[in-house]
């Protein structure tokens, strides 16, 4: 993959405490062409992460110090890239409180390989539509912003 392709792949951040699964996954994921960033505490993935890439954050529930769930409510505070979930105990309660934070999917481990690839692809995309409306919606503010008066009440723009 030449540097400028690699570039443009989405970025998949891989935040669990546990180095075998981190390993693993990485692997996994990084065989359909998604670029993968490890992190082994959600701490350090907060201060150090890219909001400006295309990607999706993956989260694993249980971690020490601070949990999966409290990190994807922390996200959920201007951080558009999507969450998924993983977790090996978990309960209806969690999955309820992970869909109503914003949770893209809510997966168990151990994570169907293919699960959790047509998770992330779907996850990608989503990111990508975000993004591409967020853009065509700054662009028309921006062009609304050129109007003149007279040119907005023609267009019955003046309310």
């Amino acid at each position: 993959m030449t540097d400028s392709t690699h570039s443009l792949s989405p970025l998949i951040h891989l935040v669990d405490d546990d180095a075998a699964v981190r390993e693993g996954l990485s692997l996994l994921i990084s065989t359909v062409g998604l670029r993968v960033q490890t992190w082994a505490d959600p701490q350090s993935f907060m201060a150090g992460f890219g909001r400006a890439s295309i990607g999706a954050i993956v989260l694993d529930v249980r971690m020490p110090g601070i949990s999966g769930l409290t990190v994807l409510e922390q996200l959920a505070q201007g951080v558009d890239q999507p969450v998924i979930l993983l977790t090996g105990h978990g309960t209806v309660e969690m999955c309820r409180r992970a869909f109503k934070t914003g949770a893209a999917e809510f997966l168990e481990k151990p994570v169907d390989d293919e699960v959790l690839i047509e998770a992330l692809q779907n996850a990608v995309r989503q990111h990508v539509r975000s993004r591409e409306r967020h853009q065509a919606d700054q662009q028309a503010r921006e062009r609304f912003a050129q109007l003149s008066a007279r040119e907005r009440e023609v267009l019955g723009l003046i309310v």
